[in-house]
């Protein structure tokens, strides 16, 4: 990632026994990026884009579209440079939404 700058990532969530998971309509997907021990300097999920427009467009079908989307607005890449944790969940509405762990990223923002 680049400070002040747009991105998008495709992100494909995987069971234990590597099978694509497509959340319900009524799961949300969220994703956070912070540092360890901080609170999150980024955060957005499946039910509401952040106010400058970045978004997290869920999967629908595991053959054609497999890939949650996550689209990050460059507004909200406004945080220091350096390395960052990003984490994705599934609130899984099945479950009382409780949150699974999906995935985890280790992220570097440059300076522009």
């Amino acid at each position: 990632m680049r400070q002040n700058f747009g991105c998008s990532f495709d992100i494909e969530l995987l069971d234990s026994d590597g099978n694509t998971i497509i959340p319900d309509a009524s799961d949300v997907v969220t994703v956070q990026i912070k540092r360890r021990g901080d609170a999150a300097v980024f955060n957005v999920d499946s039910s509401a884009p952040t106010a400058a427009g970045s978004s997290v467009t869920k999967a629908t079908n595991a053959v054609s579209d497999k890939n949650n989307v996550l689209r990050v607005d460059a507004s909200d890449v406004n945080f220091t440079p350096g390395i960052y944790s990003m984490m994705i969940e599934l609130l899984d509405d099945s479950d009382s939404q409780e949150p699974k762990h999906a995935d985890y990223h280790i992220v570097t923002v440059e300076g522009t």
